[in-house]
């Protein structure tokens, strides 16, 4: 896929990423499970395509190595509670409320790594809080709107803690995008397989063919092959159009929320989704000196 423009195979990861919560909920699987056969499958998949681009001779130090273990294992839990979420309130809300994380990274940073505070950032907080009052505020639909919102809110904090680590080392940025990523994966899936063994147990006698193609879909598809196209993409396009192409996946996530899950949203709500995710991105915007 050389010949393809990196913009466009970005955008299509993005366009993948938005449609997990349609498969994620036509799973019969407890979501632990979902998560363990997420990471292991993804995994694998993109160690193969690694070593069939040669490209598994990487050289990381051990803490670097330990550190995006734990950075794996942030993800794998905050997976965990993003699915879970989808059981309690509507995947675009659930999906919409995740997308605060660009927001509790500003509050992160500069509450520890002591990064000012722009007029912008200000500007972008407030309408994300204000975004996830209205939502939170109605009842949007699901077995439980509160409890599913905050369960990804605790989602979105674990993943703003996945880029807040990886922002406070930089150092982490000279090691290959897929070779972090495989042990990131790695991370995850050793996480989960403690997890899992204390709660539901690995089970592989309730998995039907219908998840068997699921899982595998989300393994292969959404995880190994979009994190390829991503990571392959990603150096050859500007920071300001990279913040802009990621919102092509919650909005995508609204689409297929709507058109396959039915899912309505109110003008309030909607109002919400423009503020958190016009807030989130207007914080990532520079402002003119």
């Amino acid at each position: 896929m050389k010949s393809i423009n990196p913009k466009i195979k970005i955008t299509i990861s993005m366009i993948i990423w938005g449609s997990l919560g349609v498969f994620v909920t036509r799973l019969s699987l407890p979501t632990e499970q979902i998560v363990l056969f997420r990471a292991a499958i993804g995994c694998l998949a993109l160690f193969l395509i690694l070593l069939c681009k040669g490209k598994t001779k990487s050289k990381i130090s051990t803490g670097s190595f330990l550190l995006l273990l734990l950075i794996g294992a942030m993800i794998g839990l905050n997976w965990l509670m993003l699915f879970e979420s989808y059981k309690y309130t509507y995947v675009s809300t659930a999906t919409l409320i995740y997308y605060s994380q660009p927001i509790i990274l500003i509050i992160l940073s500069t509450l520890f790594l002591k990064e000012k505070l722009t007029k912008n950032r200000i500007i972008g907080v407030l309408m994300a809080i204000i975004g996830m009052i209205l939502i939170n505020g109605l009842q949007v639909g699901g077995a439980d709107p509160k409890k599913g919102a905050i369960i990804a809110l605790g989602g979105a904090f674990l993943y703003a803690m996945v880029l807040f680590l990886n922002k406070a080392n930089p150092g982490l940025g000279k090691i290959d995008g897929m070779t972090l990523t495989v042990i990131e994966l790695l991370g995850a899936t050793l996480i989960m397989i403690i997890y899992t063994i204390a709660t539901s147990g690995i089970k592989f006698t309730n998995i039907g063919k219908n998840d068997i193609i699921i899982l595998l879909i989300l393994g292969i598809v959404h995880t190994a092959w979009t994190y390829y196209l991503y990571f392959s993409s990603v150096k050859a396009v500007d920071a300001q159009s990279l913040a802009v192409l990621g919102y092509i996946d919650p909005a995508s996530s609204l689409f297929f929320s709507a058109l396959i899950l039915h899912e309505k949203l109110g003008i309030l709500q909607w109002a919400g989704a423009i503020l958190i995710l016009g807030g989130a991105l207007y914080s990532q915007i520079k402002a003119k000196k």
